[in-house]
């Protein structure tokens, strides 16, 4: 096997391992995704069940708890998986043959935001599409999870028992002192 054979046995490989980390992220990133959507819509309907937010909820409160700890392992394989793949887009870049220009060029350019012509077609990813990017929506839906589990804490912990005492009767603005 040549040298230019063996570059390009290189480049094969280092593409089946960005698409094998693209399909890892994926799957990962949607086990996570599926798992907290339906953990997190049992709960938010059990704590609207019979009027259950702000009142102490102990089922709700733990679940809460344990979804919003379940976050931290969901943003880090997120974290972990992407960078896998920002790495083997990297390698795939550095090992394409220099004059295909398929990842190295026409891709990263197209990648960062800017045009890009093949047979003659100008393409660009949208205005949306760049402001949106995997790596801003990702994090900000894992963090829309996090605030709705955080909500669920704090509208259902142990302070919002209602303290009952006998021995002093409550008087509100209706309550007549000279009665």
């Amino acid at each position: 096997m040549n040298k230019k054979q063996l570059n390009l046995e290189k480049y094969k490989s280092t593409l089946d391992l960005l698409i094998f980390e693209a399909q890892f992220l994926w799957t990962i990133f949607s086990t996570f995704l599926l798992v907290h959507t339906i953990f997190l819509g049992f709960l938010v309907q059990n704590a609207f069940k019979e009027n259950l937010l702000f009142n102490y909820n102990l089922p709700c409160f733990i679940s809460g708890l344990i979804g919003f700890s379940l976050i931290l392992p969901w943003y880090g394989t997120y974290k972990r998986n992407s960078d896998f793949y920002q790495v083997r887009m990297a390698q795939s870049r550095e090992s394409e043959p220099k004059n295909w220009k398929l990842i190295s060029n026409t891709g990263q350019k197209f990648a960062d935001g800017g045009k890009v012509v093949v047979d003659g077609k100008t393409y660009k990813i949208s205005y949306w599409g760049r402001i949106l990017r995997n790596k801003i929506s990702i994090p900000i839906l894992i963090i829309v999870f996090a605030i709705v589990y955080l909500l669920i804490v704090i509208s259902s912990g142990p302070w919002n028992e209602e303290v009952k005492d006998n021995n002093k009767i409550k008087c509100y603005s209706s309550c007549n002192v000279n009665q």
